[in-house]
């Protein structure tokens, strides 16, 4: 009876250790699996912010790298990084292609159709000028302040992503983009000095 009783008993543990093991075998499989899936989003999400966005709605260069700059019309800093980008422009025309994004508004038309900036952004040499109506194409590339500019590589990576002034509303020699421009380096990052893209009662 005794030895019954022990034999019930081992084979009892034995049954519970092996469904333990396969618990445990099962809960590594899902934290593995859990785990790969993790770092695929977080890298989809770090190429994402790195890289030229699908969907947005300018063109890549594919020859060279492009030079996109968003302003907002009403912003202290808008005069003086546009004449930033001017002396830019002086010395690198022809090595990016360049074009400024215009915040724009039905509520601003008046503040700069036909206004001293928008001809100080039509005369920048080898820089086009295009409307970002409400900001659609700034959400594209989560840009959320005005002078800032991104650089990309014409395979889509983005190399450079900041401001190109000293400081709100001064003017610069832009060295940052030159440099990137001329030579194909330079730091990744600088401060952007100007007012939020949205909300006119920002500027």
């Amino acid at each position: 009876m005794r030895n019954s009783r022990a034999s019930n008993s081992k084979a009892r543990l034995k049954v519970n250790v092996r469904e333990a093991a396969l618990w445990t075998a099962g809960l590594l499989v899902v934290l593995a699996a859990f785990t790969m899936w993790a770092a695929r989003e977080e890298q989809r999400a770090s190429a994402k912010s790195r890289n030229w966005p699908e969907g947005a709605p300018l063109t890549l260069d594919p020859a060279r790298v492009t030079l996109l700059v968003f302003v907002h019309p009403q912003c202290r800093g808008t005069e003086a990084t546009l004449q930033t980008l001017a002396h830019v422009m002086a010395r690198c025309a022809g090595h990016a292609n360049v074009t400024i994004m215009m915040y724009e508004d039905p509520a601003l038309l008046a503040h700069w159709k036909g206004s001293p900036t928008q001809s100080e952004a039509e005369s920048i040499p080898g820089a086009s000028v295009r409307e970002d109506h409400m900001g659609e194409a700034a959400s594209f590339f989560d840009v959320k302040t005005s002078g800032t500019a991104l650089v990309f590589a014409p395979d889509g990576t983005l190399l450079y992503r900041g401001g190109i002034t000293p400081g709100l509303g001064q003017v610069g020699d832009g060295e940052v983009l030159q440099k990137w421009l001329l030579e194909g380096q330079g730091v990744r990052h600088e401060p952007v000095f100007g007012a939020s893209l949205q909300g006119i009662g920002d500027h």
